[in-house]
């Protein structure tokens, strides 16, 4: 089985998000065993937003696209291949100022792909990517997750059922405290998924 984590939190080694998809990855690996995993950290990937030339890329037949449309999307069918060999997704993202850190915006902006990762069908838009569990450790620095002031996890639920991803699984640490105790019951409630 194939294993995605992604990091989104630029918050280096003192990230709460890290901590949590540390600890969902090794429930995973425990209940699994051999896991082929791919680990990103977003901070170290260099991720170039939306373009016109961009959009055209995508649209063009591939066997049409030019060598310049080849390379300007290099990088986007890098992640699309990597979301289809996935079984199991973590993905750590924090809370920055109510929404989603950019990068991690950013990214999910290379990997919806019209024709790849989903299409539109006569009822409307169509996943490509049914069948993987999601599970998402969220930070939010004391914003309760379901408050008005959380544009996280509704995004993430939206974006990724979009994409087939119905089946999520998330552990939140979204209040001030002593993070070890935070991070206990965290923990129990990550071992508590199937």
């Amino acid at each position: 089985m194939n294993l995605l984590r992604i990091d989104a939190s630029a918050s280096g080694d003192k990230s709460v998000t890290r901590q949590l998809t540390e600890k969902i990855q090794k429930v995973q690996e425990d209940r699994h065993g051999d896991l082929s995993v791919t680990q990103i950290d977003l901070n170290e990937m260099e991720l170039p937003f939306l373009s016109p030339d961009m959009i055209a890329s995508y649209f063009t037949p591939e066997e049409k696209r030019s060598d310049d449309q080849k390379g300007i999307i290099k990088i986007s069918d890098a992640i699309v291949s990597e979301w289809k060999k996935a079984d199991i997704i973590i993905l750590g993202v924090p809370m920055y100022n109510f929404g989603l850190p950019g990068k991690l915006k950013t990214y999910f902006d290379q990997l919806a792909r019209v024709g790849e990762t989903f299409h539109y069908g006569e009822s409307g838009p169509v996943g490509h990517l049914k069948g993987k569990k999601v599970y998402i450790g969220v930070a939010t620095g004391g914003t309760p997750i379901g408050s008005p002031y959380d544009h996280v996890t509704p995004y993430l639920k939206t974006f990724l059922a979009f994409l087939g991803m119905e089946e999520l699984s998330i552990v939140s640490i979204d209040k001030r405290g002593d993070i070890n105790e935070l991070m206990s019951e965290a923990h129990q409630e990550i071992v508590s998924w199937q």
